[in-house]
């Protein structure tokens, strides 16, 4: 954030990398997230064309300026208030705005199991407001929550 919040291209591009690897982390217990990951897992391949990235973000950046600047700002006051899951929103926003949006891959149709709860997504370094964070950023990114 404080890169972004700077005007530190290259730096914010590398944290939001490392974000969306820790993320992959994060839900690897969740049930029924293959679809939203392998999305957020398309996406985040531009991230393999550091030029090309670097571009675009710039260009984002110059074109998205003040509601970058909104998506800071509204971050750090959810973070403040502990309203993680929306702070979770404002991240995947800062990320669209910076990136792109994620885009939904076509998948056949699948049979979904009624009354299966996701496990907690509580692993790794996390605290317990990790679960409503990334629960923000997947229904930031995908819509589906």
């Amino acid at each position: 954030m404080a890169d972004a919040e700077a005007g530190h291209i290259i730096k914010a591009a590398k944290g939001a990398k490392a974000l969306v690897a820790d993320l992959k982390k994060e839900v690897a217990g969740c049930k029924n997230m293959g679809e939203d990951m392998a999305a957020i897992e398309a996406w985040a391949s531009m991230f393999t064309e550091p030029k090309s990235l670097i571009k675009t973000m710039g260009a984002n950046y110059l074109k998205n300026n003040r509601n970058i600047k909104n998506d800071i700002a509204q971050e750090k006051a959810d973070w403040a208030a502990g309203a993680y899951f929306n702070s979770g929103i404002d991240v995947s926003d800062l990320l669209v705005q910076f990136f792109g949006e994620v885009q939904p891959l076509p998948t056949p149709p699948t049979m979904v199991s009624v009354g299966q709860d996701n496990q907690t997504c509580t692993t790794y370094q996390w605290t317990m407001m990790a679960p409503d964070f990334i629960a923000g950023m997947i229904f930031g990114f995908t819509g589906d929550n």
